[in-house]
């Protein structure tokens, strides 16, 4: 008749040391324990490939519609992207965060997140006004990338 024995505890309770004095005495062991380990070792984690994406900075002059940074590259199958701002209208710096996520992250390593900074600037024009000219109801300002509609010049 065999007898088997099955040995169970949390992480230091002691298996190890009772697997050993078990053997001493003449009796085949088998550790769960030292096949995880050789598994575990085995296993490395990967890296995903995201050496063609990346997420830069931009600087856009304000024209009171949504500006928004996205990545540029292809992301590898099965990654997605979510971004921590995603509504930047009013001038200022908008520091974003772009997040990825995997459906099968079991045998690849987290994608580390990756920031860039958008910066809307306030528009801002001058113009020189001669005391010989003389100027009625409107003043006419170009300007190559755009204004605010809403801009008085008084």
């Amino acid at each position: 008749m065999q007898i088997r024995v099955a040995i169970t505890g949390g992480i230091g309770s002691g298996k190890s040391t009772a697997m050993k004095i078990i053997s001493s005495l003449g009796f085949s062991c088998f550790s769960c324990d030292e096949i995880y380990r050789e598994i575990y070792w085995e296993i490395t984690l990967r890296d995903y490939d995201m050496s063609g994406v990346s997420f830069n900075n931009k600087t856009v002059v304000y024209d009171g519609t949504n500006h928004a940074l996205k990545i540029t590259g292809s992301l590898p199958e099965g990654i997605s992207v979510s971004y921590s701002i995603t509504e930047c209208i009013e001038p200022g710096v908008y520091e974003i965060i772009a997040t990825f996520d995997g459906e099968d992250l079991t045998y690849y390593k987290e994608i580390a997140d990756m920031k860039a900074t958008l910066i809307i600037k306030q528009v801002q024009f001058s113009f020189d006004i001669n005391e010989d000219d003389e100027y009625e109801d409107e003043i006419i300002v170009n300007s190559p990338n755009g204004i605010d509609p809403t801009t008085r010049v008084e």
